[in-house]
């Protein structure tokens, strides 16, 4: 079970996550791509991006309940953790 501290860092890298994704990756599309078009429509690709990774995040903090996101997280993705279960 996590605390309330626990869950307000979760919820703050949730936030601060997609910004500086797309920020690192803004400065490698400045550095090595050189046509404005195409620099311009990578920004855009990117800025959806961090948008969609941001929304997946905050909807995936709602819903999760903390007590089982060690379980939760990989089940969505589609891992098969079953041998976990042993463990606990």
């Amino acid at each position: 079970v996590f605390s309330e501290m626990d869950q307000i860092w979760f919820l703050a890298i949730c936030l601060i996550l997609p910004l500086h994704m797309r920020l690192g990756m803004e400065a490698i599309v400045e550095d090595y791509v050189h046509n404005e078009n195409t620099k311009s429509f990578c920004f855009f690709l990117i800025r959806i991006l961090a948008l969609i990774l941001l929304k997946e995040l905050v909807f995936f903090y709602f819903e999760s309940p903390f007590e089982d996101i060690l379980l939760i997280t990989p089940i969505r993705i589609g891992c098969d953790l079953s041998y976990i279960e042993e463990l606990w």
